[in-house]
């Protein structure tokens, strides 16, 4: 079943995938649900890995190039699935070739290559979107409206952390500096982008901490958040941990809590310290692939001929590149090639 938001007599957005990954796989499922979206064509570098890929998800062509499947001219747009270390890489292809992208999160592997994408965009006058799905699911966009009715006062600060546990393999991406591996990059991103959507801006000031692992990449953090002495962000990440992955923004009247896998919410609630009961509304994900909703958002803006999402600029997507950075260098991580 298509969902329900979208219009179905809206011109059809042709898609390609570049990777063929884990991550890919949501992003195929999830093109179903959407109406006038059409994925075409899959690409990855890795023989074979394509071809299964094509088969598994119903798609016509598979390419073992990038260039091969950026050549076609009945592509509109890509997503870009690759492992981060090359999204500036790949982006950068997909620009150059004429496509609307859509990248898979983070953004790059720092500031320095984001504002590089970010200017070729605009030369070119192509969308381009980090793939930070939790920005548009419902449960969010409902905690912003009650943010800007005032459900809960004052804010005085925001918690949100993100963490899972993969068992130690220094050659998987997750623990390989080569592939720009932590958790930071992986799973920290998304309580960064969290407080980044609530606040509207990065933090005056960040302190952190880090535990890492023999390749010396982040296994573990916990950072804090200093908005100017009003606000404080208290967020953690890890890749050998795990917890309740939950978020609340606490105000000077009540609070917004997202109450588990807050990066994926069904679920959010506000509480109202004058008020007994507590309300709480409830968002399933279509056909439960919450990557419906930043697919629906970049096709809109594609045929609407925007540059990027009002929702999540390319700017703010370089900023918290800029935030990532600043993390890594107070614990003095950098990956191969960086300057």
């Amino acid at each position: 079943m298509k969902n329900q938001t979208s219009n179905s007599s809206d011109p059809c957005i042709s898609w390609g995938i570049l990777g063929a990954g884990g991550i890919a796989n949501k992003f195929a499922e999830a093109t179903r649900q959407v109406d006038a979206c059409g994925l075409v064509a899959v690409a990855g570098r890795t023989p074979g890995k394509a071809a299964a890929f094509a088969e598994r998800h119903g798609i016509t062509d598979a390419y073992e190039s990038y260039e091969q499947l950026l050549a076609r001219t009945d592509i509109d747009a890509v997503y870009v699935a690759t492992t981060h270390n090359i999204h500036a890489e790949c982006v950068t292809l997909a620009l150059e070739a004429g496509k609307h992208v859509l990248c898979e999160k983070p953004f790059t592997v720092n500031a320095r290559e984001a504002e590089a994408l970010g200017a070729l965009a605009k030369e070119k006058g192509l969308f381009l979107m980090e793939a930070m799905w939790t920005r548009f699911l419902p449960c969010m966009r409902q905690a912003m409206a009650w943010l800007k009715e005032g459900r809960i006062g004052e804010i005085r600060q925001l918690r949100a952390n993100f963490s899972f546990d993969r068992p130690y393999d220094p050659q998987h991406r997750l623990y390989n500096p080569e592939l720009a591996g932590g958790a930071l990059l992986d799973a920290g991103i998304y309580p960064v982008s969290f407080a980044s959507m609530v606040m509207g801006r990065q933090p005056d000031r960040i302190l952190s901490m880090a535990l890492t692992v023999e390749t010396g990449v982040d296994a573990q953090s916990a950072l804090m958040f200093d908005y100017g002495n009003t606000v404080l962000g208290v967020l953690s990440t890890g890749c050998n941990v795990r917890q309740v992955n939950r978020a609340e923004i606490l105000g000077s009247e009540g609070m917004i809590l997202f109450p588990e896998t807050f990066h994926g919410a069904t679920r959010v609630e506000v509480h109202r310290y004058s008020q007994p009961m507590m309300e709480r509304r409830e968002f399933p994900h279509p056909g439960g692939n919450g990557f419906t909703y930043e697919i629906e958002e970049a096709c809109a803006c594609i045929r609407k001929g925007l540059i990027e999402s009002p929702d999540l600029t390319v700017q703010e997507s370089i900023d918290l590149m800029g935030t990532l950075d600043t993390i890594r260098g107070q614990w003095g991580l950098r990956y191969p090639g960086e300057a």
